[in-house]
Parts: C-alpha cells; structure tokens; sequence
C-alpha cells in the first residue's frame, strides 16, 4: 500500500509539473524574462573596441554604413518581449509603451556612456519599438493565418515563395561588385590622397609594397598602403608583404583600396590579433548590408613587433569566391569563402560569421524561415474541403518547390555568384519537405501548431 502510495504521489507531482510547464502564463514569464536579459546583454555589454571619433552622431535617425542591418536586427531583439506580453495579455498601446521606454532607457545610458564604445540612435528606438509590435501582431494573428485553408493559403503561399526567390535574388546582387561601362585600366590606379584607412587604426606593422591586379606600390615604414581606383573591377588580385606586425587590439588595415570620391574599401588585408583578414565591400554595403569577411587563421603567429619575419599574402576578390592565401612563412595557410545566394543570413547579422562553428546552424534555419512556409501553405491550399479552384490547383506543393529550384539555378549564370554545393541542396530540400511534411502531419492529426 505504501509503495503504491508513493508511485501515486509521484505521478501526481510529475502531472502538476507537466501542467506548471504548459501554463501559458508561466512560458510568457520565462520569455520575457529570457528577452529582457538578451536586450541588457546585447545593448548594454561593452562595445567592439571601435574607437569614440568612429562613432556616429548621437540620436541619428541612418546611423553608420550598415544602417539596414543594424534596423533588422534591433527589429528582431524586441520580438520575443511583444510575444511575451502578448501572451500575458497586454493591450497594444500598452505593448508600444513599454517597448519605447526600455528602448528609451537603453538609449539614454548608452548616451551617458555607459558602456563605452557605444552611442545612442533615435533608429534604434523606432525600431526597437516595431520590434515590440510585431511580436503583438504575431501572436494575435498566428492561428489565423498559419491555418489558413484554400485560397487563403494559396495567395499566402505565392506571396511567400515570391518573397522567398526575392531574398534569393537580393542576396546573390548584393554580393556582387558594382558594375561599370568598362573595366578600370592602369591608370585608374594611383596612391590615394588620404593617407590612412579610414575607420581603422594606424597599423604598426611594416607593409614592404603591393600589386592590385598588377599594378605594384611601394611602401616604407609603418601605415597602410591606401590606393585608390576610379572604377570597381568585377574581379581584384591583390598581393602584399607585411614585415613585423600590430600588436592593438581590433582590425588593422595594412592594404586598403577604395573608389574615387568613397571612403569605403573595395578590398582591404588586415590583421586581427593572429589572423589576416580579406573583407571587401559591394552593393551590399551600399544597401546598409553587412559583407562577409574571410578570415585566415594563424597567418601573423610566430611575427613579432618589429621582427624581421616577412609575410607573403595573396587574396582574390570574385563575384563567386574569396580566398586569401599565406604565401610566405607561414607557408601552406589557405582560406575560401563560396559567395551563394543562400548567405542573405550573414549580411543581416554580424554576431555569427562565416567561419564560425555554428554558421551551418544558422543557414539551416535562414532556409527554413524561408522555404519552409511557403510548402506549408501549399500542402494547406490542396487541401480544402471546398471544390478545387484555379488557385488551389496550380499552386500545388510542387509549386514552390519549381521557383526554389530555377532561382537557384539560374542565379549563378545571369548574376555570377558561385552554384550550390550538394550539402546546400541538401539542406534547401530539407526546410522544403519539412513544411510539408508538417502541414501534412498537422492536417492529418488536427494538431495545433504551438
């Protein structure tokens, strides 16, 4: 009776714990919670060492050369703090309130200085404030619209595959240089008037010359090389050699190539802590995106400040690829960067890179948040308790899946960003079947999306 009494009781205290864990109120505390301590971390930790003249303008309403990431970004902090009001039943003038003020108030210490390395953008408050809304109209439109039926789910799976092959088509011109008339000549390369690079520190090391595209520059001394092109070329070679290196913190150009009449580096070495680094920027710096940068890890190990020891660098800037290769000792040091159009998720963030561990983590989810809608609204379109109208026939869930595949096709023919690897494949296919297979599921089981 005794042990019967216990098995009892703990069943009893594992159901309340399954209830307490399915309590709406109690999920919407832990996510605001868990979004209130995201938003301090990333507003209020200190800044990326970039210098106070660097900055921009206080209260700027377009801060910075990556305004539209930056916008996105704040967009996206303050989503989970309106889905977890929502969920607690805040009204909306109410939702709009509070985000403006924490966003107000994260401003204001940011303009007092605290931290350092970081100013205050009234942008940031507007977005941040929109942020808060969308996740209000999120949660009191999620089950209206993701169980759509019929034609609604028709035009809404047209509506998102078309947005879908537009950030496809976006991200793979965005990655690609600026096109000119004609492609520059050896004339349009001459030493720059300035005589640094611009928003970076005065590099330490000692750059012995370089050759962009065959065109050599001798230098002496300490300081970047600086050059300066009247038009972008759609492919740049750049070679360098670096003697010592730069012990600050932060990245330190020694090459610098940027247009006439733009301060911006159409390519640009440098060296961060123990890695060179290849960072370029094209339509998607002028758009406010981030550009990816290639990183070649270990290349100034071993070179020490004002040491003899040469190294030898050769990167290549195409619409297709990076690659940056240690040509001197250290020999045998290569790095290679695919520019495809499925990288639309590292130019609207700068916190995860391209070579980070969990890059493929993200991509992963970048494609699901893409692709994986529009086959759900498809197989929902198909299946309507209703007679089959034009809509519902034509927008099968083979639909989708066709204008996936001649975007992904097409693109690097007619753009010239680089084809899909077979593991990139792989994955687009996946987030596609598993809104299939997730709408099919939902269908047939009457399950309600969570």
């Amino acid at each position: 009776m005794r042990v019967s009494n216990r098995h009892a009781e703990l069943d009893h205290r594992r159901h309340m714990r399954l209830r307490d864990l399915k309590n709406p109120r109690l999920g919407a505390l832990l996510l605001l919670a868990l979004s209130v301590a995201a938003i301090v971390a990333a507003t209020l930790l200190p800044g990326n060492g970039t210098p106070v003249e660097q900055l921009p303008p206080s209260w700027c309403l377009r801060c910075g050369g990556l305004w539209l990431m930056d916008g996105v970004s704040n967009v996206l902090l303050f989503v989970p703090l309106g889905v977890a009001l929502a969920w607690l039943g805040w009204r909306v003038p109410t939702v709009l309130l509070t985000g403006a003020v924490l966003s107000l108030g994260v401003e204001t210490l940011q303009w007092l200085g605290i931290p350092a390395q970081r100013s205050a953008a009234l942008a940031d408050v507007l977005t941040n404030t929109a942020g808060a809304c969308l996740g209000l109209l999120v949660v009191r439109h999620w089950s209206g619209v993701v169980l759509a039926r019929g034609r609604q789910a028709g035009w809404l799976a047209v509506a998102w595959t078309a947005a879908a092959a537009g950030a496809m088509i976006g991200t793979a011109i965005a990655l690609g240089p600026r096109r000119h008339e004609r492609p520059p000549t050896p004339s349009d390369y001459r030493r720059s008037a300035i005589a640094y690079s611009p928003g970076h520190g005065w590099y330490g090391g000692e750059p012995l010359g370089a050759t962009i595209n065959g065109q050599p520059f001798a230098h002496r001394g300490s300081g970047p090389i600086v050059v300066e092109i009247e038009r972008e070329p759609v492919s740049t070679i750049v070679t360098a050699e670096v003697r010592g290196r730069d012990t600050a913190s932060g990245l330190r150009s020694f090459v610098f190539v940027h247009r006439a009449a733009d301060t911006s580096a159409i390519v640009m070495l440098a060296q961060h802590g123990d890695d060179a680094v290849l960072a370029v920027t094209r339509r998607a710096w002028d758009w406010g995106l981030a550009m990816p940068r290639l990183r070649l890890e270990h290349a100034f190990a071993g070179h020490a400040e004002g040491g003899g020891q040469v190294l030898a660098l050769r990167a290549h800037s195409s619409p297709a690829e990076l690659s940056l290769i240690a040509e001197g000792p250290p020999q045998g040091l290569r790095a290679q960067l695919r520019l495809s159009a499925t990288m639309g998720w590292a130019m609207l963030q700068s916190v995860v890179g391209v070579q980070h561990p969990l890059a493929p983590v993200v991509l992963m989810a970048w494609l699901l948040w893409l692709w994986a809608p529009a086959a759900w609204w498809s197989v929902r379109s198909r299946w309507a308790g209703e007679s089959q109208s034009t809509m519902a026939t034509a927008f099968t869930a083979l639909g989708p899946l066709a204008a996936m595949v001649c975007t992904m096709v097409a693109l690097p023919a007619t753009v010239g960003v680089s084809r899909l690897t077979g593991l990139e494949w792989l994955m687009l296919l996946t987030a596609y079947g598993s809104g299939i297979v997730g709408a099919w599921r939902q269908l047939r089981g009457n399950i309600r999306p969570c």
